[in-house]
């Protein structure tokens, strides 16, 4: 009997470890091709703030907040009006899977496994990215590639005045795409969420596929945001 007490108690002891380590935080990097575990780290590792964009770049929240401020969507959260599951990891990540097999035609195994390095190859492969690249550049530059790409096609299409409210810094309205793409990269502002509620930059350009690039798009500013500095 005492010996079964001891096994419990060092059970107790050992479940109240684990249950105080935090999960693994993400490791960014320049130079790796990142695994879905690495996918899933990184998702881990993100705030609400920054959930709550990367699902409204997916376009899978429900009515007008797909388009709402940042703040307004967390004020939603918080006041309950809007379930506090519907961005966490676990819903990234189902609305990727639904995301990819309407979009990618890429066979995910479950929601669990999600190759964002393939996704971005898929994407790549529609631009005027070059085979090399896509063969060799790891996953954060290639994301930057693709997410680079695509802004200055959207942002080319601005009007000056358009590009003043996306990007709210003195001479927004002349500047040039990639110079634009490197400001927002570390504005501190909700230029993400203005960016993606102009969604007929997208239409004007023909993006191919709106909410991937859009998706691509802010989880590379988000790196940049948080990591690449």
């Amino acid at each position: 009997m005492k010996g079964s007490k001891c096994i419990a108690v060092v059970v107790a002891i050992v479940m109240a470890v684990i249950g105080s380590v935090s999960a693994v935080a993400y490791t960014f990097s320049q130079t790796r091709k990142e695994s879905p575990q690495d996918f899933n780290e990184f998702l881990d590792d993100c705030t609400l703030s920054e959930r709550v964009q990367i699902m409204q770049a997916l376009q899978d929240l429900p009515s007008d907040y797909n388009t709402a401020k940042t703040d307004t969507v967390i004020a939603a959260i918080n006041s309950g009006r809007l379930n506090a599951e519907s961005v966490s990891p676990e819903a990234i990540r189902k609305a990727i899977v639904w995301r990819a097999y309407n979009k990618l035609a890429y066979p995910f195994k479950s929601y669990d496994e999600i190759d964002y390095h393939g996704i971005l190859q898929w994407a790549a492969e529609k631009s005027d990215i070059t085979t090399r690249r896509i063969k060799e550049y790891s996953t954060f530059g290639l994301e930057k590639e693709i997410a680079e790409e695509h802004f200055t096609m959207a942002w080319e299409k601005m009007t000056p005045e358009e590009r003043a409210i996306v990007l709210p810094v003195p001479g927004a309205g002349t500047m040039k795409g990639a110079a634009a793409f490197g400001a927002m990269g570390f504005d501190v502002g909700d230029a993400i969420s203005t960016f993606l509620a102009m969604r007929d930059i997208w239409n004007i350009i023909g993006a191919e596929s709106e909410t991937v690039c859009n998706f691509i798009l802010t989880v590379n500013l988000i790196k940049t945001r948080k990591y690449a500095r």
